[in-house]
């Protein structure tokens, strides 16, 4: 099983990345990712998973664009997301993915916190079009590398399997479904 150190040498191995990143409570870091977006990914451990957690928006205040926003979430998680999903907390759109710590490895926590970060610069001009005022914003043109140019697929490790398996397992599912949460 990952520990808390074995996470706190994967947000090291970010650090290579751009990344940066520091303890604000045991086992919960913040995460500035460089370059691509103005936006902080909160990392806690906590087991049995360790949770990826980016604030994208306030809620619209006005009722239909609400609705509307909501619906394109779901649209959203059920044809574009690969890690994470869209949901909403307190009067926040989020994005969060909770990995499993018995089978993590370094690939599968990078291929998760690069595909939350491709989703927000490929998502967030379209849904910051329902609120004025957005917690992440596009701050320089995008650098995050994608999962094929670096060599994998990006959805090793869903559907409960051990992680190596590498392959498209939502090809296999059609959706997102089998992923225990």
């Amino acid at each position: 099983m990952v520990t808390k150190e074995d996470i706190e040498g994967f947000l090291e191995r970010l650090s290579a990345e751009g990344a940066s990143s520091r303890e604000v409570e045991p086992g919960l870091w913040v995460v500035k990712p460089g370059g691509a977006l103005d936006f902080d990914v909160v990392v806690h451990f906590s087991p049995p998973v360790v949770v990826l957690r980016v604030k994208v928006m306030e809620l619209p205040k006005d009722a239909k664009a609400a609705s509307e926003l909501s619906r394109r979430l779901l649209e959203m998680n059920a044809s574009d997301m690969v890690h994470g999903s869209y949901g909403i907390e307190q009067n926040s759109v989020v994005i969060t993915e909770a990995l499993e710590l018995s089978h993590l490895d370094f690939e599968e926590f990078l291929a998760a916190y690069e595909s939350i970060a491709i989703a927000l610069a490929s998502h967030l001009r379209e849904i910051g079009s329902f609120s004025p005022r957005r917690a992440a914003t596009p701050a320089r043109v995008a650098t995050a590398r994608t999962a094929s140019s670096k060599g994998h697929s990006g959805n090793a490790g869903r559907g409960g399997n051990s992680g190596k398996s590498g392959g498209s397992a939502r090809g296999a599912r059609g959706g997102k479904g089998g992923r225990g949460r």
